[in-house]
């Protein structure tokens, strides 16, 4: 990002926070934001990333709009026998 310091804001579309995030700044203009969500969600959430320049009032200089939906693609549980011990009646 241009300025290295510009702050970056995380905003997303859902009333009850679906997810949280962590960012990672490594101090050049580069760096991470790792979304992590909370649990699932059925709806497709909409997450802006905003990048604002803190020396000039704050205006806006970037946008990163992204479309998430938090679910597992497919679920197939295995089970399986671990052990057993102790004498079974009926």
């Amino acid at each position: 990002m241009n300025p290295a310091d510009a702050d970056i804001t995380v905003v997303s579309s859902e009333l009850n926070q679906t997810f949280g995030y962590e960012k990672r700044d490594n101090g050049d203009g580069t760096g991470t934001i790792t979304i992590n969500p909370f649990h699932e969600n059925q709806r497709e959430t909409t997450i802006d990333i905003i990048a604002t320049n803190p020396k000039n009032n704050d205006d806006e200089i970037g946008r990163k709009t992204i479309k998430a939906r938090f679910v597992y693609k497919s679920v197939d549980p295995k089970i399986l026998f671990l052990s057993s011990d102790g004498r079974w009646t009926n």
